[in-house]
């Protein structure tokens, strides 16, 4: 039996239960992201805590413990004490380095100390240095500085722009006309002449005549002279690698409004109308551009930017699918033309700001710009631009026209003047031109230099974009979606990680040694396939002669020993001994475990006997895949020992035979063996022994020519003559003499294959013989070559198999020389280099659902509205939607709870077809209308139709076939979210999280726990709509917080209540039934529930608050706590509660807060998916008996602390109430809000001209709290003209039903007390605005407003 320490033990039954409960990877490669990070602490993820505490104490076990000595405490006391004259003869440097040494180098005292000791020696050197040698200039930097090596600043982001003209042509400022009206008569689209000119506004900097005041005019002087010596020229002939500034002119130069898309003028023209309302774009002025400088702004955080509606993931990055979606329909937008009266109209106010800008900067005139260009200058507007309608304007010139041979359809000087600047930047770019070369190291390296090379070939004429789009966004444009390649569309597959690879650890797991894999079918399972695949060529990679001697029985022969030493780096034999340790010390044990289930008497000791025994009882073994092998094995009697030496040899072997079934794919799939390719295909197809003969001579030509290993080190045990074959001398060898085998050069050998290049299936299968000679008593080498023969069937099956396009479709195999023998390896996915495989994908084309989307694909220029003999846009799946009607109207399933059988048939997976659900509402429409519909059953309707019952099965009506259908399967309901990612709400670090758990219906409305309204019609309100808890629904996944217990877990049952709620119109409730405990520690209990995921992000404070309120305890006693955990690590998370509220709150309901953070001591910098929830103590008298207890959650609220910008103190400022002219027309009520200003920020001014304000010129969406809705109420007047306190208002409503935040319109038939108001009785009314802020917080009365209005008039 294989034996381990106790603490190994530990280790391994750990580990087990932490691999089977933690979740799939996420990442479409297949592994967690700590699986392919740089950083070794991260591996410690892939291990239980309780490994990681053995693995850290073993470590000091190792090391010993550190005991101090006198001379040591003197050492470092006189460190302290003379910091600049330290004795370095005491030691106490060498100590602390012996201190360091000892630590746990991931612990937080570590890297203090660390971090102390590199800042030590690093300040032994003063800085900065005199001069630079060596890499400190080898990469660029972000901000463009440092391209310039003796003027670092050139080019930098920030500094001010480069003049490159001398304008003295220019006429004066007071001259020049409008520039809206310069926009107006050149620029603006729509085809008419402005009919009036507006009044030039002149920015006047100097008065004339000059100042009499001496100081003003020598300040008046100078800035004259300053300004004219700042004019100089720039060359565009730079030399190489000295840098690059953008000038001024160039600036100008790059105003290419009139190109923008028809889609992007749409869309600038919603952003405008979302600032300026209905205002027409012809009357915006510079006035209006505070508005738009707060509607542009974006976060100073770039992790937090998005843009076009897109959504970061929890690691923060965009999906591929979005972006690949926005170059699809950028790729489709045209643009428009270079021309005058070409700009949108909505971007008049930009073009009016440009014009500004450039006459504030003093550029140059046109002919100035062309002569500086070497051009010449224009004599005649005519030159300038032919057309007699159009002004002239650089934007308005007349335009180069277009050639077969040169499609830039600028203007003459734009184009002269952006091809230069383009020229200027590359050559001008010391990192493209004196740096780009491959000696420098640390530079591109000489792999990435020859990969920075330009292919002409590559479909692009040598573009970068192709490669980019094809290296990372392989599923999008390499096949179905690329203009490179518009005829490839179909069934596309990773062939070696996603198929032959997983293939070949399943055979391992399920078939060989017993281990269950992780997959979306079993998630409890322990590896997932990578990882299972990974550990096996582990040790494959790497195994020492003692294990090796174990693997392959007792026959070995005495004088030999072999190594599997494939990719000879003798450098790495100490990081693969101790992974390769680490994995066959798993896999011994969970191999080890499946033997003794299935033969407990197999078990050296009666305990693990019983566990078998006990576990054979609630899965029989014989159900298990493994059984036939296994339960073979341990009926031959031999000792578990052999046992697992001979499974795990044989396990290792599959990743041998994945190796070479992927050599042999991608050998045929290459250009040069159309012909072998081509006979294979036709061997597949006509099934017979002969077939099977000449496929299996295929496969071993493939194998021969493209073998998986080259060679390998034989290490000699004792001396002997070798026999090297026919033609060859014997080879003499000593003992402990090390000798490579080379295979690849035995396999070309003429002697034993006549013609050894050559591919010839018909060869003697006895001619191989050197797998055999060489892998002596491995598994039998016929069965290995009957799989990858099946293998190879399986893949030339396909109607026209072939490789990916571009990058993808390539195996990447590089080839170097070693001992005189041509050594392969791969890249793989990360870009790293290994021996291995990496990726390579095939495809093949779609088998169409019906003739339908045959017949779309087809109709490229008629459905895309093309002219006759322009080039057709090719569709692809992706652009099908299938339509799913949830009523049922003409759909598959027949709508309602059968609609998943419409959604199942769109098949994402392999055909990527998009899906238009239609009439979602159906569970509300369909039966409103019913006898006792209530909001509580629409609920539980809707509910079961989105996220499933609560328990039991969905009763799916059968529905009849419609003529002609084919009768079709399916298996159990689905619920529609089920078909959709699971994602978290944004982070409330850029978007408060709020909610009152409301469905956006109700039949009351609450303010701070108490009712202010109700009605038995009910309400709709979708502004009110909020997050009803994602981990409720259908239930929650509860668990015991207090460790592990055998008592059965309560049952929480969550419901929606529309009787009670903190704020708005519902709350959560849930209903626990937790059974009698017989268990010791049964009084006291902790339960977990979730209730919302969250995104969060490393080293920011959050808070968070709930609201709650017990309703029923039963017979115990219940405190109730509030927190955060990660799926990932329970300490990840820290989680401190704030103290909560002593006096009762209205309602009886109860506040709960804590503060709470993602760690970063391990440099986290993604944002972290985690839950926040309820942990419910439980005290019981008597804990046997059954418990009912019921609970409401009122609100949540999540935000950033402190704040990150402005310390917002949320108040309103005014109200203003607009009468109607009669009683039935609404009045109108509006008001704002306060603003909170950021500090002043201390800058320094360059000059007398700098432009730069000492402060925020512009407001932004950081000086105004944000308010969720705003409470509206009304007080009449008493007849002698006296109002009550605020507190006797009556609510009458919520702002946001129509859509407008600061803005309620008052209907005065529906105020409750309109009866009251009347000539001779009250005419004045009271209305008052109540602000709830995104916190979650009811402003005070004191903050809020309220504006008196006389109704007399309407009244009349």
């Amino acid at each position: 039996m294989v034996h381990f320490s106790a603490a190994e033990a530990l280790s391994i039954g750990a580990d087990a239960i932490h691999l089977k409960n933690r979740p799939l990877p996420d990442a479409p490669t297949g592994y967690y992201d700590w699986e392919i990070t740089t950083d070794p602490s991260d591996d410690r993820e892939g291990h239980s805590r309780v490994t990681n505490l053995i693995d850290r104490l073993e470590s000091i076990k190792a090391k010993g413990l550190f005991k101090p000595k006198l001379s040591q405490v003197d050492a470092f006391f006189d460190s302290v004490m003379h910091p600049m004259a330290v004795d370095d003869r005491k030691g106490a440097f060498t100590t602390g380095l012996g201190i360091l040494a000892r630590l746990d180098p991931n612990g937080d005292l570590a890297k203090k100390m660390n971090n102390g000791l590199i800042d030590m020696l690093y300040n032994t050197v003063p800085h900065p240095p005199a001069a630079y040698v060596g890499p400190r200039h080898s990469f660029r930097r972000a901000d463009g500085g440092g391209n310039n090596l003796l003027n670092p600043d050139l080019g930098r982001a920030g500094m001010p722009y480069a003049r490159s003209v001398q304008g003295k042509a220019g006429l004066p400022r007071t001259s020049l006309p409008d520039a809206g009206l310069v926009f107006d008569t050149i620029l603006k689209r729509k085809g008419y002449i402005a009919k009036k000119i507006l009044k030039i506004n002149e920015c006047r900097r100097w008065s004339d005549p000059p100042p009499a005041d001496p100081e003003k005019l020598a300040l008046q002087d100078e800035e004259i002279f300053q300004t004219a010596r700042l004019i100089k020229t720039n060359d565009l002939k730079v030399d190489r690698g000295l840098g690059n500034h953008v000038s001024v002119e160039f600036n100008v130069i790059y105003r290419w409004h009139a190109t923008i898309s028809a889609k992007s003028e749409k869309w600038t023209e919603d952003a405008f109308r979302k600032v300026f309302g209905d205002k027409p774009f012809e009357e915006l002025s510079l006035k209006d551009i505070g508005m738009l400088s707060k509607a542009l702004e974006v976060t100073s955080e770039p992790s937090e930017r998005t843009f076009a509606g897109l959504k970061r993931g929890p690691d923060g990055t965009f999906s591929d699918d979005d972006l690949a979606e926005i170059l699809y329909a950028s790729t489709e937008s045209p643009a428009g033309a270079f021309r005058g009266r070409g700009t949108p109209t909505v971007l008049r106010l930009v073009e009016i700001l440009g014009i500004e800008q450039s006459r504030a900067w003093g550029v140059c005139t046109m002919n100035e710009f062309r002569k500086f260009m070497g051009l010449r200058g224009f004599k005649t507007f005519e030159e300038w631009n032919p057309d007699p309608e159009i002004a002239t304007g650089l934007q308005a010139e007349s335009t180069i026209p277009l050639t077969d041979t040169f499609r830039f359809a600028c203007g003459y000087t734009i184009t002269r003047a952006i091809l230069g600047d383009a020229i200027a930047l590359v050559r001008g770019d010391r990192f493209y031109t004196s740096d780009f070369t491959p000696n420098t190291a640390a530079n591109l390296t000489t792999w990435g230099f020859y990969d920075c090379q330009r292919d002409m070939n590559n479909g692009g004429l040598g573009g970068q974009i192709p490669k980019l789009l094809l290296r990372h966004l392989p599923r999008h444009f390499p096949w179905e979606k690329s203009w490179k390649y518009p005829n490839v569309s179909g069934h596309y597959v990773d062939i070696v990680k996603d198929v032959i690879n997983a293939v070949a650890a399943h055979v391992a797991a399920d078939k060989v040694t017993g281990i269950p894999l992780k997959t979306t079918q079993s998630p409890s399972g322990i590896f997932t396939e990578n990882e299972f695949f990974d550990m096996l060529t582990i040790l494959v990679s790497f195994f020492f002669q003692m294990k090796l001697y174990l693997l392959y029985s007792l026959n070995i022969p005495r004088q030999y020993t072999v190594t599997f030493l494939v990719h000879d780096q003798p450098e790495n034999h100490f990081s693969i001994q101790e992974a390769a340790t680490r994995a066959e010390m798993m896999i011994e044990a969970l191999t080890a475990r499946s033997l003794i289930e299935i033969s407990p008497s197999a078990s050296p000791n009666c305990f693990g006997g019983l566990i078998a025994r006990v576990s054979s009882f609630f899965r029989p073994p014989k159900e298990k895949p493994w059984y036939p092998f296994l339960s073979a094995l341990t009926a031959t009697g031999r000792p578990v020992d052999e046992l697992i030496g001979n499974i795990i040899s044989i396990a290792i072997a599959a990743v041998g035979f994945a190796h070479a079934a992927v050599n042999v794919i991608d050998f045929y799939l290459a250009d040069a063996r159309t012909e072998e390719r081509k006979a294979i295909v036709e061997l597949v197809k006509n099934k017979g022994p002969q077939s099977e003969t000449l496929l299996s001579g295929y496969v071993r030509e493939a194998m021969r020519l493209q073998p998986q290993y080259s060679g390998l080190w034989r290490g000699a045990a004792e001396d002997a003559i070798i026999d090297q074959g026919p033609g060859y001398p014997p080879l003499e060898v000593k003992a402990g003499d090390r000798i490579w085998a080379s295979l690849r050069n035995a396999y070309l050998n003429p002697v034993d294959f006549p013609e050894p290049t050559k591919v010839i299936p018909t060869r003697q299968a006895a001619s191989y013989y050197l797998d055999g000679t060489v892998f002596r008593h491995c598994p039998d080498e016929a069965s290995v070559h009957k799989t990858i023969v099946e293998i190879v069937k399986v893949v030339f099956s396909l109607k026209n198999v072939r490789r990916a396009p571009g990058d993808a479709g390539d195996l990447h195999r590089l080839s170097e020389i070693l001992h005189k023998t041509e050594v392969d390896s791969f890249v793989q996915r990360n870009g790293t280099i290994g021996p291995w495989p990496g990726s390579m994908y095939i495809v093949w084309p779609p088998n169409y659902p019906n003739t339908t989307a045959e017949y779309f694909l087809s109709l490229d220029s008629v459905l895309d509205g093309n002219t006759p003999g322009s080039k057709p846009h090719k569709k692809s799946l992706n652009d099908i939607y299938m339509g799913v009607d949830v009523w049922g109207r003409g759909s598959h399933g027949g709508g309602g709870f059968g609609s998943y059988k419409a959604i199942t048939h769109i098949a994402p997976d392999s055909l990527g077809l998009s899906v238009a659900l239609f009439g979602p509402g159906w569970t509300w429409e369909s039966e409103q209308d019913r006898p006792g519909f209530s909001w509580e059953k629409w609920w539980e309707y809707d509910r079961k139709l989105w996220v499933g019952p609560i328990s039991g099965e969905v009763q799916v009506p059968k529905v009849s076939r419609r003529e002609g259908e084919p009768e079709c399967v399916h298996g159990p309901f689905q619920p529609i979210a089920s078909f959709f990612p699971h994602n978290s709400p944004p982070d409330p670090l850029a978007l408060p999280f709020h909610t009152t758990f409301s469905p956006g219906v109700g039949r009351a409305w609450f303010v701070n726990g108490i009712s202010v309204y109700r009605t038995t019609d009910g309400w709709t309100d979708i502004d009110k709509q909020c997050s009803i808890g994602d981990l409720l629904w259908p239930l929650p996944a509860v668990c015991w917080d207090d460790g592990e217990r055998i008592s059965p877990l309560p049952q929480v049952l969550p419901a929606i209540c529309f009787e009670d709620a903190w704020n708005g119109g519902s709350s959560i409730r849930l209903d626990i039934s937790c059974s009698g405990s017989e268990e010791e520690d049964a009084m006291f209990r902790n339960v977990w529930i979730p209730i919302q995921t969250l995104s969060l992000t490393p080293g920011t404070i959050y808070k968070a608050t709930l609201y709650y309120k017990v309703i029923k305890s039963g017979q115990a006693d219940l405190d109730l706590g509030f927190s955060v955990k990660s799926g990932t690590d329970a300490t990840l998370i820290e989680v401190q509660p704030i103290g909560n509220s002593d006096s009762e709150l209205p309602g009886n309901w109860t506040e709960l807060s804590i503060q709470l953070a993602v760690s970063t001591r391990e440099n986290r910098v993604t944002k972290q998916t985690s839950a926040i929830g309820l942990i419910v103590a439980i005290i019981a008298e008597d804990p046997t008996q059954d418990l009912d207890i019921e609970l409401r959650i009122g609100q949540l609220n999540i935000y950033p602390m402190p704040p990150t910008t402005v310390a917002h103190h949320p108040i309103i400022l005014w109200a203003d109430f607009t009468e109607p002219d009669s009683q039935d027309i609404s009045g109108l009520l509006s008001w704002e809000v306060g603003a909170s200003f950021p500090p002043l920020t201390p800058i320094s001014i360059t000059s007398p001209n700098d432009p730069i304000s000492a402060w925020p010129v512009q407001p932004s969406n950081d000086w105004f709290p944000r308010f969720m809705y705003y409470n509206i109420y009304g007080l009449p007047h008493s007849q002698d003209g006296l109002v009550s306190q605020p507190e006797e208002a009556v609510w009458i409503g919520t702002t946001g039903l129509v859509g407008q935040s600061r803005v309620f319109q008052v209907g005065f038939q529906e105020l409750p007390f309109w009866s009251s108001i009347g000539i001779g009785k009250c005419t004045k009314v009271r209305f008052y605005i109540q602000g709830v802020t995104d916190h979650g917080t009811v402003l005070e009365w004191e903050k809020c407003v309220f504006v008196d209005a006389d109704l007399q008039s309407i009244l009349a």
